[in-house]
């Protein structure tokens, strides 16, 4: 009905060498990096908040997410209170409590908490400039 679909879908400008973690980056970048950072900046002046709401703070937000999905305890709060140890020996607990304690753990939780649809508006857009669709 609309002809063949003319482009080989996958990645744009595929590269060999792009390690998992460079692919990640080609997707969560700098760019929304500083979108999370001034959204976080405007809720925490809303609340008075103290918190660090930097790029940086940021990229610790994002290490400590991907840090609670390996040291899975029942209750979050466990991670900062349980004795210091190594979890399946893939990593202590230690790493989050040196990214935050419990406290600024809640507060990073609501500072970089973005809506659905502007994630899925830069997902989407970066999905459109490094990769062609499946037909």
């Amino acid at each position: 009905m609309f002809g063949k679909f003319t482009q080989v879908p996958g990645p744009k400008n595929p590269d060999v060498n792009l390690s998992p973690l460079q692919a990640l980056r080609l997707f969560v970048n700098d760019t929304l990096a500083t979108r999370f950072s001034n959204s976080a900046a405007k809720v925490s002046s809303q609340n008075q908040w103290t918190d660090e709401t930097s790029v940086h703070a940021f990229w610790k937000y994002f290490a400590a997410v991907l840090g609670h999905g390996i040291v899975q305890y029942a209750e979050e709060r466990q991670a900062y209170v349980a004795e210091k140890s190594s979890v399946a020996g893939l990593l202590s607990n230690s790493f989050l409590r040196d990214l935050h304690t419990f406290e600024e753990w809640q507060h990073a939780k609501q500072l970089f908490a973005m809506s659905h649809i502007d994630l899925s508006a830069h997902f989407n857009q970066r999905a459109s400039d490094l990769l062609n669709p499946a037909q």
